[in-house]
């Protein structure tokens, strides 16, 4: 007795070589193309586990002889990239117009936001973001908040992005009398 394959029950039929049977309902559809789809999905779940990532965040060290409230400040993110902190007026005064300046060299930064929370005393956080201003320069303004005791601790962070790196650089200076 000859039997018969049933496309229903996974097989395949005769002179059907190369074709998969999907069952009832279903068309069939030759191995090759199940293959590609089958890789295609594998490279697309692969690229979005890539993507899907989290930006690498790296902190930085400013120069140990970094004093903001009396010269620039600088910081290396490799040999040949470095950044340079600078603000103006000094001395840097409670409840006066303050502005930042960052020179990059040596690495392509796309965004650069500065915060700023006191030390000795909870003055909340101020944040603000700095405007490219060709050439590698990156600039803004603000006013510090007024501390009733005059002198105050603060802590600049500049949180730069770069691709898919976010670079972190604290940086602590006095204000006041």
């Amino acid at each position: 007795m000859r039997q018969k394959s049933s496309p229903t029950a996974g097989g395949t039929m005769p002179g059907m070589d190369g074709v998969l049977s999907l069952g009832r309902g279903w068309r069939e559809l030759p191995r090759s193309l199940v293959r590609v789809g089958s890789g295609a999905m594998v490279l697309a779940i692969g690229a979005a586990l890539i993507l899907s990532r989290p930006p690498e965040v790296v902190r930085l060290t400013p120069d140990q002889d970094c004093r903001l409230e009396l010269a620039a400040c600088r910081a290396e993110f490799a040999p040949g990239a470095a950044l340079a902190l600078d603000v103006a007026p000094r001395p840097i005064g409670p409840n006066a117009p303050l502005t930042i300046g960052v020179q990059l060299a040596g690495i392509d930064v796309r965004h650069i936001e500065a915060s700023f929370r006191g030390v000795n005393m909870n003055m909340g956080v101020h944040e603000l973001e700095l405007q490219p201003a060709g050439g590698g320069e990156f600039r803004g303004s603000t006013t510090l908040p007024v501390c009733v005791s005059g002198r105050m601790s603060w802590e600049l962070t500049l949180r730069l992005t770069s691709g898919r790196q976010i670079y972190l650089l604290p940086v602590r200076f006095d204000s006041g009398a």
